[in-house]
């Protein structure tokens, strides 16, 4: 993934991923490096709060990433929930978030991607662009 300049979509639903697998996944999604990767899936998978904290810790650096799928994961600790929200606050690019809509900060999470798909990275981008487009 660090030398890819043509994969834009990366399903890895049902591998059994875990957590460990999912920090170096993360490590070279935070990098900055791949600048093509659009949709992650990681639906179904074995991941736990360690793993789903190290994605929230980095939300706000994956600025190419449009679309996260992280459905039927267990979240058993608050402080994961607050992670992951503010995680969606700083970032401005991804459009989708799929995960347990129960889980606390859900709507608050899908307020972010809604206006992360109206243009809020134009508000936080330091060249000029007018308001007037958002």
């Amino acid at each position: 993934l660090q030398t890819n300049t043509t994969l834009t979509s990366l399903k890895l639903s049902r591998n059994r991923l875990q957590s460990n697998d999912i920090l170096h996944l993360v490590k070279v999604l935070k990098e900055g490096t791949n600048n093509t990767l659009r949709l992650l899936d990681l639906n179904n998978n074995c991941i736990d709060d360690d793993g789903m904290q190290a994605i929230a810790l980095a939300l706000p650096k994956m600025h190419c990433l449009q679309k996260l799928l992280m459905l039927n994961h267990v979240i058993h600790q608050d402080v994961t929930a607050r992670l992951l929200l503010k995680g969606m606050q700083l970032n401005t690019h991804l459009e989708v978030f799929e995960l347990d809509p129960t889980l606390p900060g859900y709507n608050e999470m899908q307020l972010c991607c809604a206006l992360n798909r109206a243009g809020r990275q134009l508000l936080t981008t330091s060249q000029h662009v007018p308001l007037a487009l958002w």
